[in-house]
């Protein structure tokens, strides 16, 4: 028999290591791509229903439109503790998400509505109208929307990159720093332009361009919504083995127990100052900034323009901030993050008077605090908990953040927003790196599942209904 050639056996040898490479490949592609397919699907809806955030104040009486935002950041803390957690052991991250994306297109229908409603001029509008009721009715659904939406996200996110890590074999610190990139650009992309469209589909401050905006927004909305439930293919989560028995109430209770746990652990207070001064800083710049000083600097349709100038500078900042992330560490893109929320808020302290079109710079230095709070700052999150209860964990996460904004807006002093907010920015780093270092001095895996286990108790086997 002929000898076989030295190249073939060469190629037999490492023929099973390359097609496990070339495998592993194919899986972080399809993982990747069904993450962007989210990513894209959850910036549409999202910027559509925060659009309606930031021309509460204008489109109805000042005082009703805080009203009806402050409703929505409480109703968010009800849903984060109640039933963010909880929904995910029942429906899986998947039927959350649809589930809150639903609420969200719902609450952008009824805001529309609302609008449609309104007679006459604003100013004299009292908040027991028609139209002011149906706005807290509907800010009410989309609190609870966004309560789960958050939480949800976060376990989608980890989930993915947990699985990437694994795919890939490389460490989850990478993984999670990538797909936070990837994240934070489409997300934050979408908003710059749904935000410019607006802008310019309302450059005439007419009635008609604003009920254009609406019902576009409300048809985006809902079309997202269906083509994520329909077509997003992420591997099923497993779900709680007592909900699939029936015990859907202690499954439940055990699962706010487990939020109230987590917030007992000292990293999520190392890591908060970032949402805390993001929650009362995008509170102040929505509520106080937007009606009292940039309307008045630029009039009521550069507000498009305003929020879409964050974006588009929030967006570019993520993807520099991803790439810093996994060459330098996630320290320095975080502490240029919050450099920038500070600046954005100091600027704003001073009132703006005159400013004209300049006061466009403090919504780009915001963009660029934002663009590090959207991307670093979860990856952060996602890098610490990895081995804890990661869902509990964001769901205290998006608590931070929800119940600063619900303070701001309650209380309505704007000056006292800013400066909890500057004094949160500038504890941003120092918090990261106690966390860090407290993170690290537990090297022994088994010390740390002891530790886990004391705080949360043994966890509880889950299977697939």
């Amino acid at each position: 028999p002929q000898a076989t050639p030295r190249h073939h056996a060469h190629t037999s040898l490492f023929a099973p290591h390359v097609a496990a490479r070339m495998a592993s490949g194919t899986e972080v592609a399809r993982l990747e791509a069904t993450f962007c397919f989210m990513s894209n699907c959850f910036g549409v809806v999202h910027s559509c229903a925060t659009l309606m955030l930031i021309y509460t104040s204008t489109l109805f009486a000042e005082r009703c439109g805080l009203i009806g935002n402050g409703i929505f950041y409480a109703f968010s803390i009800l849903s984060v503790l109640l039933l963010s957690v909880p929904s995910l052991a029942i429906l899986g991250h998947k039927a959350s998400l649809v589930t809150s994306f639903t609420a969200y297109s719902l609450y952008v229908g009824l805001f529309a509505l609302a609008v449609a409603w309104q007679r006459g001029s604003t100013e004299s509008q009292v908040c027991t109208d028609k139209a002011p009721i149906l706005l807290f009715f509907a800010s009410s659904i989309a609190g609870v929307g966004a309560g789960v939406m958050w939480t949800a996200w976060g376990a989608y996110f980890s989930r993915v990159a947990a699985l990437c890590a694994r795919a890939s074999a490389a460490p989850m610190e990478e993984c999670s720093s990538r797909l936070s990139g990837m994240f934070a650009w489409r997300f934050l992309t979408i908003e710059f332009l749904l935000k410019m469209l607006a802008s310019i589909v309302t450059r005439t401050e007419s009635a008609g361009s604003f009920t254009r905006m609406l019902a576009g927004c409300c048809v985006l909305a809902t079309a997202a919504t269906v083509a994520f439930a329909l077509l997003d293919d992420t591997p099923a989560q497993d779900t709680d083995s007592r909900a699939c028995q029936g015990n859907v109430r202690d499954m439940a209770a055990a699962k706010v127990l487990s939020v109230l746990a987590v917030s007992t652990d000292p990293r999520i207070w190392l890591l908060s100052p970032m949402n805390i001064a993001f929650g009362f800083g995008s509170a102040y710049m929505n509520g106080y900034f937007n009606a009292e000083i940039a309307v008045v600097e630029m009039g009521a349709g550069s507000l498009g323009a305003l929020a879409a100038a964050t974006a588009i500078s929030a967006a570019l900042s993520s993807k520099a901030y991803s790439i810093a992330g996994q060459k330098y560490g996630k320290g320095v893109p975080l502490a240029a993050g919050a450099g920038a929320m500070l600046l954005a808020l100091c600027l704003g302290a001073t009132e703006c008077h005159g400013w004209g079109a300049w006061i466009t710079t403090l919504y780009i230095f915001w963009g660029l605090g934002r663009g590090s709070y959207e991307s670093v700052n979860k990856a952060i999150l996602a890098d610490q908990f990895a081995s804890g209860d990661i869902d509990a964990a964001w769901a205290c996460f998006s608590l931070q953040m929800y119940t600063a904004s619900t303070i701001c807006f309650f209380l309505g002093s704007a000056n006292s927003s800013a400066m909890t907010a500057i004094v949160a920015a500038s504890l941003a780093v120092p918090g990261y790196a106690l966390c860090t270092r407290w993170h690290s001095s537990i090297k022994d895996p088994d010390e740390k599942a002891r530790l886990l286990e004391a705080k949360h108790g043994p966890e509880t086997s889950s299977s697939s209904c």
